[in-house]
């Protein structure tokens, strides 16, 4: 404020938007917006000055809750496990948390700006940019799951949660959201899947695989032309 008094007493110019701290009566504190005006004599020489002065103490304190609840929702994100992230309307990164060190075994600084195809495991990606397409377009997908490349080349399942990112204006500039990995939960699956089929000491075929698969022919034997053997050896 003492900086502001003298530029308005050197420069004969006024000062606006100043933000000041003052004491109450009860030691309290509040905060003003205050405008410095000079008032001069008809020789432009100053002989004082014009204050106007808001009482801004209630927007100040919300302003400073509010970037403490920003500072720790963007805590939250950073330290959280699953993927966040967001793209833009060319599929390029527009940001990352450091779930990414986990799941694609890169720093977030790396991947800002490439393509989100790049990891996409090529199995997926014709159907994966379909649905990120439809998503530019305004759609949401809740659980989409797909396959994505870690940077030692190993496929890592994710569960995609997607939405559309809109600007001030509510256009569709691009896509957001959050992604779950769930490579190992894949694995157990299809390790239970494997072990309902198989007999767990020779690991061949068991009996409840052949009941399933003879009720499959019989089915496409009764759709069409087609004849099938069954086979009993010792």
């Amino acid at each position: 404020l003492d900086k502001a008094l003298e530029y308005v007493l050197m420069a004969r110019e006024r000062a606006t938007n100043l933000r000041a701290e003052l004491r109450t009566r009860g030691n309290g504190y509040r905060h003003y917006s205050m405008s410095l005006v000079p008032v001069m004599t008809d020789e432009h020489t100053v002989i004082g000055l014009q204050v106007v002065a808001h009482d801004i103490t209630e927007l100040s304190m919300t302003q400073q809750a509010l970037n403490a609840s920003e500072a720790r929702f963007f805590d939250i994100i950073e330290t959280a496990h699953d993927l966040v992230w967001s793209v833009d309307r060319e599929a390029r990164w527009t940001y990352l948390n450091q779930a990414t060190r986990m799941i694609y075994g890169r720093e977030p600084e790396q991947m800002i700006g490439q393509s989100i195809a790049d990891v996409m495991d090529a199995g997926c990606r014709d159907k994966d940019l379909a649905t990120l397409a439809q998503v530019l377009e305004g759609k949401d997908f809740v659980q989409y799951e797909t396959r994505h490349l870690h940077s030692d080349g190993a496929l890592r399942h994710l569960s995609f949660n997607i939405k559309p990112m809109m600007d001030k204006e509510w256009n569709i500039v691009g896509a957001m959201g959050t992604a779950r990995d769930i490579t190992e939960q894949k694995r157990y699956q299809h390790r239970l899947e494997h072990l309902a089929e198989h007999d767990v000491l020779t690991n061949i075929y068991n009996r409840h695989y052949f009941e399933r698969e003879l009720e499959r022919v019989v089915a496409q034997t009764r759709r069409g032309n087609v004849m099938y053997g069954l086979l009993y050896v010792d």
